[in-house]
């Protein structure tokens, strides 16, 4: 790129790892205190969508990114021993790019008859 001064600007990136993943008790405390506020009783509904950027989560040293297996499936463990009323659940905007996880699910939620992915990586095979 070159700047309105003719200098020659010069720009590096690389690739990083994703921050680490925590499941301590510590970061599944508030990641349920999350889940908790997104649950709506009156409808059994859970809004998972763009979980990772909950606002909860701002300031904290917790990555709760659902696309990653390990975290999906410690919220899926929440939601099986929490929430088995559970009737609608929006996992919109996760990343997500499989369901494997959620299969445990259909057998502790038997109730769930709403479920949106959009905007995930999903591909129908």
């Amino acid at each position: 790129m070159t700047l309105s001064d003719g200098f020659r600007l010069s720009i590096t990136a690389t690739a990083s790892p994703p921050p680490p993943l925590t499941t301590s008790d510590e970061a599944m405390d508030k990641v349920k205190q999350a889940m908790s506020k997104r649950f709506q009783s009156a409808t059994n509904a859970l809004d998972l969508k763009k979980f990772h950027a909950d606002a909860s989560f701002l300031g904290e040293p917790i990555y709760a990114c659902l696309n990653r297996s390990a975290m999906l499936k410690e919220v899926v463990k929440v939601i099986s021993e929490n929430i088995p009323q559970l009737a609608a659940l929006e996992m919109s905007e996760n990343r997500l790019a499989t369901l494997d996880v959620l299969e445990a699910l259909t057998e502790k939620t038997p109730n769930v008859t709403v479920l949106h992915l959009a905007d995930n990586y999903v591909s129908v095979r």
